[in-house]
């Protein structure tokens, strides 16, 4: 049987995603498996986000893989508990990371569960559908997640791309007039000059290229700060020269979405956490047995 199958059974049964989420905290349903869960789109109506919170953060603390972190907490005579606490440093870390993706996913999904035009579609960028300023156009009126802008445009038009192959937008937008909004997402409100300064630069040369290209109406980009409640929130320490700075609750407007998302996403973050609170207790009871063997 399937693992979607599995799981589905079990909410059939009405065993809730706690239980679930126990399960896959302590290892009964095994850590290859995770991956295939996260991925499989059947599942997502038969279990809370809470699961989603469990497996993400989960992904089996690997005994057998040695963390960089490792060696700040081995004396040379406790290698298992060294091990445990260095590979949940390198977890978090990682897990820190991804959060702006994670984020961008939160949002990604209420745009799509709470959207009221249903004339507009809402995508991740696919490189195979997407890519090329011809095929963007035919896809209006639409919404893409994490689009990729070719090198190749920037070199046409003579515009400055400092990455290899391509810049990416965390959402982009397109209305039937072909007016299109660039929209780049942070979760904080402060940021620092240097890394703003090169996506000011980026956004800066995509709204050129989309400009020089001819194909498109109005040319607009946003910085989109999720903490920030209104504007003044908003701290970014360089000019931003033409980019404008945007709430979470007026971007949610400007696609037409129902009021509450933040709330709706601050519950599901709010589950993560939890999630991650339950792994960090989970992985000081295993350091408390490590101990007494």
């Amino acid at each position: 049987m399937s693992m979607a199958k599995s799981i589905i059974q079990m909410n059939s049964l009405n065993i809730s995603s706690r239980l679930i989420s126990a399960l896959i905290h302590n290892g009964y349903i095994p850590a290859e498996k995770h991956e295939d869960i996260l991925k499989d789109e059947k599942l997502k109506p038969f279990f809370e986000n809470e699961i989603i919170g469990a497996l993400d953060t989960n992904n089996s603390i690997d005994e057998g893989k040695k963390s960089g972190y490792v060696e700040l907490f081995n004396d040379g005579t406790n290698n298992r508990e060294a091990s445990l606490i260095g590979n949940y440093h390198t977890k978090i870390h990682s897990q820190k990371i991804k959060s702006g993706n994670q984020l961008e996913q939160y949002m990604m999904d209420d745009f799509k569960e709470n959207r009221l035009d249903t004339n507009f579609s809402f995508k991740k960028f696919n490189k195979t559908e997407d890519e090329g300023l011809e095929k963007l156009i035919e896809q209006a009126p639409c919404v893409i997640n994490s689009y990729q802008f070719n090198k190749s445009y920037y070199e046409k038009y003579g515009e400055i791309c400092k990455n290899k192959k391509a810049i990416e937008v965390d959402f982009i937008s397109i209305d039937k007039g072909l007016n299109i909004n660039l929209f780049e997402v942070k979760s904080g409100c402060s940021f620092d000059t240097k890394k703003s300064k090169g996506e000011v630069q980026s956004l800066t040369s995509t709204m050129n290229i989309l400009n020089k290209s001819g194909l498109f109406g109005e040319v607009k980009s946003y910085f989109v700060c999720y903490d920030a409640t209104c504007i003044q929130d908003i701290s970014l320490k360089t000019d931003t020269g033409i980019i404008n700075k945007m709430t979470f609750e007026e971007m949610s407007e400007n696609f037409n979405i129902k009021e509450g998302g933040r709330n709706r996403i601050d519950d599901k973050k709010k589950r993560c956490v939890h999630s991650n609170i339950n792994s960090f207790k989970n992985l000081i009871n295993d350091i408390i047995v490590s101990d007494d063997n």
